[in-house]
């Protein structure tokens, strides 16, 4: 009877029902669509941390980045842990690689990870070296470009002889030094080859590689204040953008209390206009969604149990008819909720359907949503409890006094 009486009920008052259904639909696509921004945007926020590039070079007090940084500020630097590579880049000071070269210059770059900073695009390895060679660089090794090998007639694995200067300069240099470093050079295993990024005839080491050929050519310049690079540059590690001290503050304060007054009036001038203009303030507004997410759960969860409920109230006079026929009050009740659920939750799994419509069907589109599934049961848990309470309202007391209530 109960049956019989909600599939007769529903289409002779289409438009109320119609109302609940779609009001039902309409909280539910809110609600879950809501949801489903504040993960997407918590998952960008993710994202974008994991991909930004942020870099950070040596600058002096006024902010302007030094072109010339001392060995041990790089030193520094490193072992503050905040960088996941370094780059380095000798233009100032040329090398030469002798003799096929003559008097032809090779600018030195030095690095910890190539691929960090779009330098030596298209890597090649001798057999048994490959990336980790530049957190090691325990050996005189070193990379050309392919065009270089092929002047020079060389290939993987064959030696090359770098000098400090071309053949006009070495006995000026020699005087200055001292001895015949320059005349000598320095034999480096060539271990790799780039096929673009970096100039064709240029030379590309490892960070603790290029410390001994300073060594060499100019002693004592990798001690301390001994200047090395004309363009320093490290990678910020991308798990601590989230906290601008640990790659700012803290870097800085090493230099601060660096015992050499060269290095310690340095400051670290850190590129990080994405994260700051673009990545935390996509944070910070997702932040906010998610702090009022529970609030606006609620309330929807809230309005939707709510309109059910007032649905039965308005239909005192129908309860009051079914009591003077002779209707149970519990049969009445169960008549009046069970009307008021199917609609309701046929409008919740409306917008469901809808949810998932505007965003695919697929694994993603329930990972999405999976936040929202619990205030949907909630708001149908709610639902039933408010119909029961209002059935039991506009049933209760004798069918003489639900009719005169009704009239």
């Amino acid at each position: 009877m109960v049956t019989k009486y909600v599939l007769r009920h529903i289409p002779r008052a289409p438009v109320r029902s119609l109302l609940s259904l779609l009001l039902a639909a309409a909280l539910t696509a809110s609600l879950g669509q809501f949801i489903a921004i504040v993960r997407s945007n918590r998952a960008l926020v993710d994202e974008m941390y994991d991909k930004a590039e942020v870099y950070a070079s040596p600058a002096n007090r006024s902010g302007v980045v030094e072109t010339s940084v001392p060995f041990g500020a790089v030193d520094l630097l490193l072992s503050a842990d905040f960088a996941s590579g370094f780059y380095g880049e000798s233009t100032g000071l040329c090398f030469w690689v002798t003799p096929a070269f003559e008097d032809g210059a090779a600018s030195l770059y030095a690095t910890t990870d190539p691929e960090l900073f779009g330098r030596a695009i298209g890597m090649t390895y001798a057999e048994g070296y490959d990336a980790d060679v530049f957190a090691e660089s325990s050996d005189n090794v070193c990379f050309l470009g392919e065009a270089a090998l092929e002047k020079l007639g060389l290939k993987l694995g064959d030696e090359v002889n770098l000098s400090g200067a071309d053949e006009s300069r070495r006995k000026v240099y020699a005087d200055i030094y001292g001895g015949d470093a320059f005349m000598e050079g320095l034999r480096f295993t060539v271990i790799g080859s780039f096929r673009t990024g970096i100039g064709d005839y240029d030379i590309l080491m490892p960070w603790g590689t290029i410390m001994r050929l300073y060594d060499r050519f100019y002693p004592g310049a990798a001690d301390g204040d001994g200047t090395m690079q004309t363009a320093v540059q490290f990678r910020v590690r991308n798990d601590l953008l989230r906290d601008e001290r640990s790659y700012r503050d803290s870097p800085n304060e090493l230099l601060a209390k660096s015992s050499s007054q060269r290095i310690a009036a340095l400051t670290l001038r850190v590129f990080d206009d994405e994260v700051k203009n673009v990545i935390k303030p996509l944070e910070e507004n997702t932040d906010l969604l998610e702090l009022l997410l529970p609030f606006v759960g609620a309330a929807v969860v809230a309005i939707g149990a709510a309109i059910p409920g007032l649905v039965i109230l308005q239909s005192s006079k129908e309860a009051a008819t079914m009591r003077a026929l002779g209707t149970t009050r519990r049969r009445v009740m169960a008549m009046l909720v069970c009307e008021q659920m199917l609609l309701t939750l046929a409008g919740i799994a409306l917008g469901v359907f809808g949810l998932f419509a505007a965003h695919g069907f697929g694994h993603e589109a329930a990972a999405d949503l999976s936040g929202a599934y619990g205030y949907f049961a909630a708001c149908a848990l709610l639902s039933a409890a408010v119909c029961i309470a209002a059935s039991a309202f506009v049933s209760a007391g004798s069918a003489l006094k639900l009719l005169q209530t009704g009239e």
